[in-house]
């Protein structure tokens, strides 16, 4: 609080709770954390730092998947999207 220059009373009024306040923390995290494993992607070219990709992809969307409120609901979703990922980045260079 005292880094950040803002009142503790102002938080409530932006980000109604304390709950949306962590949550909108979490995805602002998650995008950086996404950010950089596109960059790393991008940059992977043996297969070493391709097996670390493909983990950090798989950790993230799991990542993402647990937050969900309703993750027992989104399982699919999430496994079929990390699943193309995966296949995408394993497929981009052959």
């Amino acid at each position: 609080r005292r880094r950040s220059g803002v009142s503790k009373a102002i938080l409530p009024y932006y980000f109604d709770s304390k709950e949306n306040l962590t949550l909108l923390t979490m995805r602002w995290v998650l995008a950086r954390v996404a950010q950089r494993i596109r960059r790393a992607i991008a940059e992977a070219d043996t297969a070493e730092e391709a097996s670390t990709v493909v983990r950090a992809l798989v950790d993230g969307r799991f990542t993402q998947w647990i937050q969900e409120k309703d993750w027992k609901d989104t399982h699919e979703k999430y496994r079929e999207t990390c699943k193309r990922s995966v296949l995408t980045y394993l497929t981009a260079s052959a």
